[in-house]
Protein backbone atom coordinates (compact mmCIF):
# COMPACT_ATOMS: atom_id res chain seq x y z
CA UNK A 1 0.00 0.00 0.00
CA UNK A 2 1.38 3.39 -0.97
CA UNK A 3 1.00 6.37 1.42
CA UNK A 4 -1.36 8.12 -0.98
CA UNK A 5 -3.79 5.21 -0.92
CA UNK A 6 -4.57 5.33 2.82
CA UNK A 7 -8.28 5.80 3.50
CA UNK A 8 -8.36 5.65 7.31
CA UNK A 9 -5.94 6.16 10.18
CA UNK A 10 -6.02 2.47 11.23
CA UNK A 11 -5.14 1.53 7.64
CA UNK A 12 -2.15 3.89 7.80
CA UNK A 13 -1.07 2.50 11.18
CA UNK A 14 -1.33 -1.08 9.94
CA UNK A 15 0.66 -0.27 6.80
CA UNK A 16 3.34 1.52 8.83
CA UNK A 17 3.70 -1.54 11.09
CA UNK A 18 4.07 -3.77 8.03
CA UNK A 19 6.62 -1.49 6.35
CA UNK A 20 8.76 -0.58 9.35
CA UNK A 21 8.16 -3.54 11.71
CA UNK A 22 11.13 -3.74 14.06
CA UNK A 23 12.24 -0.13 13.61
CA UNK A 24 11.97 2.00 16.74
CA UNK A 25 8.66 3.86 16.90
CA UNK A 26 8.44 5.33 20.43
CA UNK A 27 10.93 6.12 23.17
CA UNK A 28 9.27 7.20 26.42
CA UNK A 29 11.64 6.92 29.39
CA UNK A 30 12.34 3.21 29.79
CA UNK A 31 9.56 2.32 27.34
CA UNK A 32 10.75 1.49 23.85
CA UNK A 33 8.25 0.26 21.26
CA UNK A 34 8.81 -0.84 17.69
CA UNK A 35 6.18 -0.16 15.05
CA UNK A 36 5.00 -3.75 15.38
CA UNK A 37 4.85 -3.27 19.14
CA UNK A 38 2.81 -0.09 18.85
CA UNK A 39 0.33 -1.81 16.55
CA UNK A 40 0.04 -4.83 18.85
CA UNK A 41 -0.49 -2.66 21.94
CA UNK A 42 -3.10 -0.57 20.10
CA UNK A 43 -4.98 -3.72 19.11
CA UNK A 44 -4.99 -4.88 22.72
CA UNK A 45 -6.27 -1.52 23.95
CA UNK A 46 -8.92 -1.35 21.23
CA UNK A 47 -10.10 -4.88 21.99
CA UNK A 48 -10.37 -3.93 25.67
CA UNK A 49 -12.59 -0.99 24.70
CA UNK A 50 -14.83 -3.35 22.72
CA UNK A 51 -15.00 -5.66 25.74
CA UNK A 52 -15.97 -2.66 27.88
CA UNK A 53 -18.99 -1.86 25.73
CA UNK A 54 -17.60 0.98 23.63
CA UNK A 55 -19.50 1.02 20.32
CA UNK A 56 -18.59 2.55 16.94
CA UNK A 57 -19.22 6.28 17.08
CA UNK A 58 -18.83 6.48 20.87
CA UNK A 59 -16.51 9.20 22.11
CA UNK A 60 -13.37 8.32 24.08
CA UNK A 61 -11.62 11.17 25.89
CA UNK A 62 -7.88 11.36 26.55
CA UNK A 63 -6.93 13.68 29.42
CA UNK A 64 -3.25 13.01 29.91
CA UNK A 65 0.21 14.37 29.04
CA UNK A 66 2.29 13.17 26.09
CA UNK A 67 3.32 9.54 26.54
CA UNK A 68 3.55 6.19 24.80
CA UNK A 69 0.21 5.28 26.40
CA UNK A 70 -1.44 8.28 24.71
CA UNK A 71 -0.26 7.05 21.32
CA UNK A 72 -1.42 3.49 21.98
CA UNK A 73 -4.82 4.63 23.28
CA UNK A 74 -5.34 6.89 20.26
CA UNK A 75 -4.63 4.17 17.71
CA UNK A 76 -6.61 1.59 19.67
CA UNK A 77 -9.77 3.66 20.04
CA UNK A 78 -9.74 4.53 16.34
CA UNK A 79 -9.54 0.85 15.43
CA UNK A 80 -12.61 0.30 17.61
CA UNK A 81 -14.52 2.86 15.55
CA UNK A 82 -14.58 5.30 18.46
CA UNK A 83 -14.02 9.05 18.15
CA UNK A 84 -11.22 10.81 20.01
CA UNK A 85 -11.95 13.75 22.33
CA UNK A 86 -8.64 15.16 23.61
CA UNK A 87 -8.76 17.23 26.80
CA UNK A 88 -6.27 19.99 27.67
CA UNK A 89 -3.90 18.88 30.45
CA UNK A 90 -4.10 22.35 32.05
CA UNK A 91 -7.88 22.26 32.36
CA UNK A 92 -9.43 22.38 35.81
CA UNK A 93 -12.11 19.94 36.81
CA UNK A 94 -15.05 22.07 35.76
CA UNK A 95 -13.57 22.70 32.31
CA UNK A 96 -12.89 19.03 31.69
CA UNK A 97 -16.32 18.04 33.02
CA UNK A 98 -17.94 20.40 30.52
CA UNK A 99 -16.11 18.77 27.59
CA UNK A 100 -16.86 15.26 28.80
CA UNK A 101 -20.51 16.11 29.34
CA UNK A 102 -21.14 17.84 26.02
CA UNK A 103 -19.24 15.21 24.01
CA UNK A 104 -21.09 12.45 25.90
CA UNK A 105 -17.79 10.62 26.31
CA UNK A 106 -18.31 6.92 26.99
CA UNK A 107 -14.74 6.28 28.19
CA UNK A 108 -11.92 8.38 29.65
CA UNK A 109 -8.19 7.67 29.73
CA UNK A 110 -6.37 9.84 32.24
CA UNK A 111 -3.64 10.03 34.91
CA UNK A 112 -3.72 10.82 38.61
CA UNK A 113 -0.19 12.06 39.22
CA UNK A 114 0.76 14.65 36.58
CA UNK A 115 2.47 17.76 38.02
CA UNK A 116 1.06 16.87 41.41
CA UNK A 117 -2.48 16.95 40.03
CA UNK A 118 -5.12 14.25 40.44
CA UNK A 119 -7.39 14.77 37.45
CA UNK A 120 -10.05 12.38 38.72
CA UNK A 121 -10.03 14.10 42.09
CA UNK A 122 -10.64 17.44 40.37
CA UNK A 123 -13.34 15.94 38.19
CA UNK A 124 -15.16 14.37 41.11
CA UNK A 125 -14.94 17.61 43.05
CA UNK A 126 -17.09 19.41 40.50
CA UNK A 127 -20.18 17.34 41.29
CA UNK A 128 -20.99 17.33 37.56
CA UNK A 129 -23.08 14.29 36.58
CA UNK A 130 -21.53 12.31 33.73
CA UNK A 131 -24.12 9.61 33.02
CA UNK A 132 -22.55 8.61 29.69
CA UNK A 133 -19.10 7.96 31.16
CA UNK A 134 -18.99 4.21 31.79
CA UNK A 135 -15.26 3.44 31.82
CA UNK A 136 -12.33 5.35 33.31
CA UNK A 137 -8.82 4.07 32.67
CA UNK A 138 -5.85 5.38 34.67
CA UNK A 139 -2.75 5.16 32.48
CA UNK A 140 -0.36 6.36 35.17
CA UNK A 141 -0.72 6.88 38.89
CA UNK A 142 -3.00 5.18 41.45
CA UNK A 143 -6.42 4.06 40.18
CA UNK A 144 -9.15 5.07 42.67
CA UNK A 145 -12.39 3.20 43.24
CA UNK A 146 -14.54 3.24 40.13
CA UNK A 147 -11.53 3.42 37.79
CA UNK A 148 -9.35 0.69 36.30
CA UNK A 149 -5.56 0.65 36.02
CA UNK A 150 -4.02 0.52 32.54
CA UNK A 151 -2.61 -3.00 32.93
CA UNK A 152 -5.88 -4.37 34.28
CA UNK A 153 -7.83 -2.72 31.48
CA UNK A 154 -5.61 -4.34 28.84
CA UNK A 155 -6.49 -7.68 30.39
CA UNK A 156 -10.09 -7.28 29.22
CA UNK A 157 -9.11 -7.97 25.61
CA UNK A 158 -10.16 -11.41 24.35
CA UNK A 159 -9.90 -13.39 21.14
CA UNK A 160 -13.53 -12.50 20.37
CA UNK A 161 -13.10 -8.77 20.95
CA UNK A 162 -9.92 -8.74 18.87
CA UNK A 163 -11.88 -10.27 16.00
CA UNK A 164 -14.63 -7.67 16.46
CA UNK A 165 -11.98 -4.95 16.47
CA UNK A 166 -10.63 -6.10 13.12
CA UNK A 167 -14.14 -6.04 11.63
CA UNK A 168 -14.78 -2.52 12.91
CA UNK A 169 -11.45 -1.24 11.62
CA UNK A 170 -12.09 -2.70 8.17
CA UNK A 171 -15.56 -1.11 8.03
CA UNK A 172 -14.28 2.46 8.52
CA UNK A 173 -14.33 4.96 5.65
CA UNK A 174 -12.59 8.24 4.91
CA UNK A 175 -15.73 10.17 5.85
CA UNK A 176 -16.08 8.52 9.27
CA UNK A 177 -15.45 10.82 12.28
CA UNK A 178 -11.98 10.47 13.78
CA UNK A 179 -11.80 13.20 16.41
CA UNK A 180 -13.60 16.12 17.99
CA UNK A 181 -11.26 19.01 18.80
CA UNK A 182 -12.72 21.69 21.05
CA UNK A 183 -11.77 25.31 20.44
CA UNK A 184 -10.18 27.36 23.21
CA UNK A 185 -13.41 29.13 24.13
CA UNK A 186 -11.71 32.54 24.12
CA UNK A 187 -14.93 34.30 23.09
CA UNK A 188 -17.39 31.86 24.67
CA UNK A 189 -17.81 28.19 25.45
CA UNK A 190 -15.46 25.88 23.50
CA UNK A 191 -16.99 24.51 20.30
CA UNK A 192 -16.48 20.91 19.27
CA UNK A 193 -15.17 20.58 15.71
CA UNK A 194 -15.74 17.14 14.18
CA UNK A 195 -13.00 15.90 11.83
CA UNK A 196 -12.92 12.78 9.66
CA UNK A 197 -10.31 10.15 8.92
CA UNK A 198 -9.80 11.44 5.39
CA UNK A 199 -9.37 15.07 6.39
CA UNK A 200 -7.07 14.17 9.25
CA UNK A 201 -4.87 12.07 6.98
CA UNK A 202 -4.48 15.10 4.71
CA UNK A 203 -3.06 17.11 7.62
CA UNK A 204 -0.61 14.36 8.57
CA UNK A 205 0.66 13.65 5.07
CA UNK A 206 0.86 17.35 4.16
CA UNK A 207 3.04 17.95 7.22
CA UNK A 208 5.38 15.17 6.14
CA UNK A 209 5.59 16.63 2.64
CA UNK A 210 6.26 20.16 3.93
CA UNK A 211 8.89 19.23 6.52
CA UNK A 212 10.58 16.31 4.78
CA UNK A 213 10.07 13.97 7.76
CA UNK A 214 11.66 10.55 7.06
CA UNK A 215 11.98 7.19 8.86
CA UNK A 216 15.48 7.96 10.18
CA UNK A 217 14.28 11.12 11.95
CA UNK A 218 13.77 11.44 15.71
CA UNK A 219 10.80 13.66 16.57
CA UNK A 220 11.02 15.26 20.04
CA UNK A 221 7.40 16.02 20.90
CA UNK A 222 6.81 18.81 23.38
CA UNK A 223 3.86 19.98 21.30
CA UNK A 224 0.92 18.61 23.34
CA UNK A 225 -1.00 15.68 21.95
CA UNK A 226 -4.32 17.22 23.02
CA UNK A 227 -3.67 19.98 20.46
CA UNK A 228 -3.98 19.54 16.69
CA UNK A 229 -0.25 20.24 16.35
CA UNK A 230 0.85 17.40 18.59
CA UNK A 231 -1.87 15.02 17.43
CA UNK A 232 -1.87 15.44 13.66
CA UNK A 233 1.46 17.09 12.83
CA UNK A 234 3.06 14.99 15.56
CA UNK A 235 1.77 11.47 16.15
CA UNK A 236 0.01 10.95 12.84
CA UNK A 237 2.76 12.61 10.79
CA UNK A 238 5.25 10.27 12.42
CA UNK A 239 3.06 7.31 11.51
CA UNK A 240 2.91 8.51 7.92
CA UNK A 241 6.70 8.86 7.73
CA UNK A 242 7.77 6.06 10.05
CA UNK A 243 9.75 8.51 12.20
CA UNK A 244 10.61 7.74 15.83
CA UNK A 245 8.52 9.60 18.43
CA UNK A 246 9.98 10.92 21.68
CA UNK A 247 7.03 12.25 23.72
CA UNK A 248 7.81 14.87 26.38
CA UNK A 249 5.11 15.63 28.99
CA UNK A 250 6.34 19.17 29.74
CA UNK A 251 8.60 21.77 28.15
Amino acid sequence: MSPGSWVTIPAMARDTAERFGDRLAVVDGDTRLTWTGVHDEAQTFGAALVASGVEPGDRVALWAPNSADWIVALLGLLQAGAVLVPVNTRFKGVEAADILSRSRARALVTVTDFLGTDYLGMLGGTGTPLPDLQTTVVARGPAPAGAVAWSDFRGRATVATRAALAERSAALSDGYPSDILFTSGTTGSPKGVVMTHGRTLCVATDWVAMTGLVPDDRYLMVNPYFHMFGLKAGILASLAAGATMLPEPTF
